[in-house]
């Protein structure tokens, strides 16, 4: 039983992993490939050295955020096999509700020393547009929690997933993800 189970939520998790590569599309500013081909972010009067910078915070903070991420659904995965069935292990469903609130927290922490990092490199008309771009993402959502991860869907574009919108510019994985 445990093994069929088991069997169903990888079926179900790939299926949900494929779902969100189908997803991405091309949006404006990205090849086929995926690869961005619209260098800079539209922050205003950004400067190479600022990019430079920025580039490699969120080069870092994508992978520390995707750590996290396969984390949690491993963590997902491991409760739903352990809460279903016939013999339901109480203590262990709890502890891993524990360990994916622990590392949700994680993730929050670090998006926002990200956003401090990058703020950080910005003067004061960079960062005022910053937090505004920062403060009408949260609105959007429906304020703080949102779409968490990697920011699937959180685009202005056109269709679903990395869409970058219409005139929006090249900010994703900047601020708040």
């Amino acid at each position: 039983m445990k093994k069929t189970i088991l069997i169903a939520m990888i079926a179900i998790l790939s299926a949900t992993i494929g779902q969100t590569f189908a997803q991405q599309g091309t949006g404006q500013g990205m090849h086929a490939n995926g690869i961005n081909n619209e260098h800079k972010c539209m922050i205003p009067g950004i400067t190479d050295d600022q990019q430079k910078k920025i580039d490699a915070l969120k080069i870092t903070h994508q992978k520390q955020m995707l750590d996290i991420r396969n984390q949690i659904l491993e963590k997902e995965a491991r409760f739903m096999t352990i809460t279903t069935g016939d013999k339901i292990n109480k203590d262990e469903a709890l502890k891993i509700i524990d360990e994916i609130s622990t590392l949700k927290t994680v993730r929050e922490k670090a998006k926002l020393e990200h956003r401090l990092a990058i703020r950080s490199l910005l003067n004061d008309e960079q960062k005022l547009w910053f937090d505004m771009r920062q403060q009408g993402k949260e609105m959007k959502h429906g304020g703080k929690g949102g779409h968490g991860g990697m920011g699937h869907g959180n685009g202005q574009g056109q269709g679903q997933g990395y869409g970058r919108g219409n005139g929006q510019g090249n900010c994703q994985g900047y601020g708040n993800r």
